[in-house]
């Protein structure tokens, strides 16, 4: 099964903010893989990332699960994104 991880990452004070490691995502990546699964992550750093941007890294991942982790304040962004999703059928 290939699971790809949505986490988005924003910090709007902090223009140049590259993003951190959550061990969570790190932990639970980790596990699939060791059974045999393939993982990977888009990681949103930026409020600005564009819906061509996004489900063109998501069709490139192909997954078969989307897996979402976030904080509360990003609900906003996880709703956007998720309506994404849906409109293309994933």
């Amino acid at each position: 099964m290939r699971v790809t991880f949505l986490y988005p990452d924003l910090l709007e004070t902090t223009p140049d903010y590259k993003g951190a490691f959550y061990t969570g995502i790190g932990y639970l990546s980790a596990v699939l893989k060791q059974e045999g699964h393939e993982t990977n992550l888009i990681h949103a750093v930026r409020s600005n990332l564009s819906r061509e941007e996004f489900v063109s890294q998501l069709a490139a991942a192909d997954p078969h699960l989307i897996a979402i982790s976030s904080t509360t304040h990003m609900f906003p962004t996880v709703k956007k994104l998720l309506g994404w999703v849906r409109e293309d059928g994933w």
